[in-house]
């Protein structure tokens, strides 16, 4: 009788699921004055890989970082003045080797990550609107399965630039006032403050509620109260107004002097610091 041999073969298979991304696509917007050197630090929202199970390594890039000016939405050309600077990768679940462009230690199958954008933007004043970047992307990559895995995900970044603001003044006069009587700039000359930026926009005030004014003669103080009756306040120091639909706004400052009984006669004046920001 032959005898026969059997060979029992037992095959293990491993199967990880495909690399999947939490979104395709990402995006940011932002507002800056223009008018000044500076570079901006955009970060995106999170990204969730899942289904990175038998992967040790990803390797990634950025996809028309090249080609990193910035389009004028408006007149549809691209300037010099906005440039993608630089494009990393942040993440809290695993070790980005910026030189290599390999993320390495995650360990659970999953990885969150975010991208780092840093935008150059030249001081130039004809800077004015909103720009989108360049075709952006990230791609990331993971060889599993005897094969290679790919994830795009596309980078859309907005900038939104305002117009630097432009201060003019017009100083208090309280005029000529007598001893013992209280002062007010409503029956001479109030303070103006002229403001020419972004159409339509918030900004901030931010001035002292009460200054000194001295004499020339180098003595006697008066206390004057300062109050603008076309802001809002917001608390402390600040007060919000809105520059009109033609780009300006003419902001009044009244002066009150409430107790000169005891003012030796003079010339007083002195000085009222004012800050102005977007909101």
């Amino acid at each position: 009788m032959k005898k026969v041999i059997i060979f029992l073969i037992l095959l293990s298979i491993k199967l990880f699921g495909a690399i999947n991304a939490s979104t395709t696509r990402l995006y940011e917007k932002r507002e800056i004055v223009g008018g000044r050197t500076q570079n901006l630090v955009i970060v995106t929202s999170k990204v969730n890989l899942t289904g990175l199970g038998g992967l040790t390594k990803l390797s990634y890039d950025f996809g028309r970082l090249a080609e990193g000016r910035f389009i004028d939405v408006k007149n549809n050309y691209h300037t010099e003045s906005l440039r993608v600077k630089k494009m990393e990768i942040n993440s809290s679940m695993g070790n980005v080797d910026e030189e290599k462009k390999e993320i390495t230690g995650f360990g659970s199958g999953n990885l969150d990550l975010a991208v780092v954008t840093i935008v150059e933007v030249r001081a130039d004043q004809s800077l004015s609107g909103l720009y989108r970047s360049p075709n952006l992307s990230l791609n990331i990559t993971g060889h599993k399965n005897n094969y290679n895995e790919k994830v795009k995900i596309d980078i859309d970044l907005e900038i939104n630039v305002l117009k630097s603001l432009k201060i003019k003044t017009i100083p208090m006069n309280f005029g000529v006032g007598i001893q013992g009587q209280k002062m007010s700039t409503v029956n001479s000359t109030h303070g103006i403050l002229d403001v020419e930026g972004e159409k339509d926009k918030n900004i901030i005030v931010s001035y002292p509620k009460e200054v000194e004014i001295k004499n020339s003669s180098g003595e006697g103080v008066l206390k004057v109260l300062i109050t603008t009756p076309g802001l809002e306040p917001v608390g402390g120091d600040d007060h919000r107004g809105r520059i009109g639909s033609n780009g300006r706004s003419e902001i009044i400052f009244r002066g009150d002097i409430n107790d000169t009984k005891n003012a030796p006669s003079g010339k007083y004046s002195g000085d009222l610091t004012i800050k102005v920001r977007y909101d």
